[in-house]
């Protein structure tokens, strides 16, 4: 990579450049509809989050999540979900990782304004559920955040046919439903239980009804001043209220046999283990970094530095597109060691393809890792260790879209084992 001169023009804080992501529809990508089999469940569940009953794990569970508006790509973060039911309810298990669940919390529980409604300003589920009817499907929202708050909504079909961007939605607050929201260091689970009064028709074996299953999560961190909207979903969709769009959840009418759920879960998610396997070298070196501490995560946010023409605010002013270098960059007092560097690009569309990670020795920038040809919403790689106290991420090619930022969603300096670092 043929090194470039630095534009101080662009120089912005590396924290402060992640603000909210692009909202727009990739159109050229064809959209994946993933439709989901519902089997009769064969035992009790008692509602705790903890998803440990007998009944969950006869069940297939489908993962895979993608990104909403890059449909064709994959959540780095992933989700997992069940579907069951009896003659009475429907029920929905949800598993989510979540790396920052003690941060997600805090940010949660400091903004909780007690309504017991759930709030998108931060981590949640979304359920939409569309039983048939003579006019069509009769579509139904749900939402739970990680505060076990809930709300519901149904669109208001008025004697006529749900139309997407017509048919007004309502929340309604007369619908019985129960939920409950367990949590840990680095996931979250919640089970949900419908009652199919609810949605004013039950199941009969071999209907079809319409699904779709959402994650949106907010993250924020204070004193940094930054945000990150993410979004991903099991059948990606521009809008997530384009019911015709929903994947086809089948109620088989019987139980799976003793031993088959497994088969099954393999069955229905080998597109995305491969996909998984063949990122493993990425995934080996970001599994060395769990547990580690973030070395950035120790700068007080008054010491990064700020692009004197406005930074991060000022870049949104521009015409969109993206000039090149970007260069980011990070200060702070007292030299640490690190050896390793974790990037992840808000938008899967928009990443650096080229980059170079570079340090200040006290006289001098050194590099301390170039890549080329990158392909992939997120990087890490070990090197050398080094010892600065301020480093610059200078990307000189990046993924051509007309339609979206690129946006910085985490960047990471780690120490860790250094057996592997490249030389």
């Amino acid at each position: 990579m043929r090194r470039q001169p630095m534009d101080t023009a662009v120089v912005v804080a590396v924290l402060c450049l992640a603000f909210a992501a692009g909202r727009g529809i990739a159109e050229e990508v064809e959209v994946p509809t993933k439709d989901v089999d519902v089997y009769r469940m064969a035992g009790k569940v008692t509602l705790d989050g903890k998803l440990d009953e007998a009944a969950w794990s006869e069940l297939p569970e489908y993962t895979g999540f993608r990104w909403k508006d890059a449909p064709d790509i994959y959540a780095g973060i992933q989700s997992a979900f069940q579907v069951g039911y009896d003659d009475q309810t429907l029920y929905v298990s949800i598993r989510a990782e979540e790396p920052r669940m003690r941060e997600h919390l805090e940010a949660a529980r400091k903004k909780d304004t007690g309504t017991g409604k759930a709030d998108w300003g931060y981590q949640l589920m979304e359920v939409f559920i569309s039983p048939p009817t003579g006019l069509g499907p009769q579509p139904f929202q749900f939402a739970v955040d990680i505060l076990g708050h809930k709300s519901v909504y149904r669109a208001r079909l008025d004697g006529a046919a749900y139309e997407y961007g017509k048919t007004k939605w309502e929340e309604v607050a007369d619908i019985p439903w129960d939920t409950a929201v367990s949590t840990g260091n680095d996931a979250y689970a919640m089970e949900i239980r419908i009652p199919f009064a609810s949605l004013g028709s039950a199941a009969k074996a071999g209907e079809k009804w319409k699904l779709h299953i959402g994650r949106h999560g907010t993250w924020t961190m204070d004193g940094l001043h930054w945000k990150v909207c993410t979004w991903s979903a099991m059948n990606p969709v521009g809008w997530w209220r384009m019911v015709d769009k929903h994947g086809d959840m089948q109620f088989m009418g019987s139980t799976v046999e003793i031993g088959r759920a497994g088969v099954l879960t393999d069955r229905i998610n080998k597109d995305y283990v491969a996909w998984k396997m063949s990122d493993k070298d990425t995934e080996a070196l970001l599994a060395r970094t769990k547990g580690k501490t973030n070395l950035l995560e120790k700068i007080d946010g008054n010491r990064l530095l700020l692009n004197g023409d406005g930074g991060a605010a000022a870049l949104m002013k521009r015409e969109r597109s993206l000039a090149m270098p970007q260069v980011f960059l990070v200060e702070w007092e007292t030299p640490m060691e690190f050896n390793c560097h974790r990037i992840d690009w808000t938008n899967p569309m928009v990443y650096g393809s080229a980059y170079a990670l570079e340090y200040w020795d006290g006289g001098e920038w050194k590099l301390a890792y170039q890549e080329r040809n990158h392909r992939g919403v997120r990087s890490c790689h070990i090197f050398p260790t080094v010892k600065a106290n301020k480093v610059r991420l200078t990307v000189v090619e990046h993924t051509p879209n007309r339609w979206f930022w690129m946006k910085l969603a985490d960047f990471g300096l780690f120490l860790v084992d250094e057996s592997a670092a490249a030389k």
